[in-house]
């Protein structure tokens, strides 16, 4: 080999060894851990790409011994701005056996118009009841839309609430809505207001 190969071949070396001629590309992560004491299980696992900007991080709780359980998983990505898993959303999931209590709460964010839309639902296995509540609102103009609901699948009642502010033409609005099969009751009301906007 002359003179000039093997300088060629040094340099070469010398960048590889230095992570320069290959720049990390894709970036990922796992754990995982058991505590015989409690039971407890933890697992995570989480992924970042520098060049399209996404990136992902998943947890898992999880208890035999109380039937607890929780789970939660983040996504995101600074360069599309869409709603969809990928750009900025949140996603978390609860679970306990011993009471029957299921929660789940999903929230994404839209980093180019300011949107922001949350939704959240809980459920008892137990006593029937249960409720959902989804919002929609963009704290750079101040608006929003709020709606819930309120229910029992073993009784039959139920509530549903739904309220909304419009910014630009002032506009507020509440409606509320509840049933009671027992007495089979049906109440309802409805209000508009005209606010100063800013």
């Amino acid at each position: 080999m002359n003179r000039r190969c093997w300088c060629a071949a040094l340099l070469t070396c010398g960048l590889l060894s230095a992570g320069l001629a290959q720049p990390p590309v894709y970036t990922e992560t796992s754990r995982y851990s058991y505590n015989p004491m409690t039971g407890t299980t933890t697992q995570s696992y989480g992924y970042y790409n520098p060049y399209t900007g996404a990136g992902r991080h998943a947890y898992s709780v999880r208890n035999p011994y109380t039937g607890g359980a929780m789970e939660g998983m983040t996504m995101y990505n600074p360069y599309t701005g869409i709603t969809y898993p990928g750009s900025g959303s949140s996603f978390k999931t609860y679970y306990n056996a011993s009471t029957g209590t299921r929660l789940e709460r999903q929230v994404v964010t839209n980093p180019y118009t300011g949107t922001v839309h949350s939704s959240s639902s809980g459920y008892n296995y137990f006593t029937g009841g249960g409720g959902t509540r989804n919002v929609d609102a963009n704290p750079c103009i101040g608006g929003y839309r709020a709606s819930g609901t309120a229910y029992n699948s073993y009784t039959g009642a139920g509530a549903a609430s739904d309220q909304s502010y419009n910014p630009y033409t002032g506009t507020y609005r509440a409606d509320r809505t509840s049933y009671n099969p027992y007495t089979g009751t049906l109440r309802s009301s409805s209000v508009t207001e005209r606010r100063q906007p800013w």
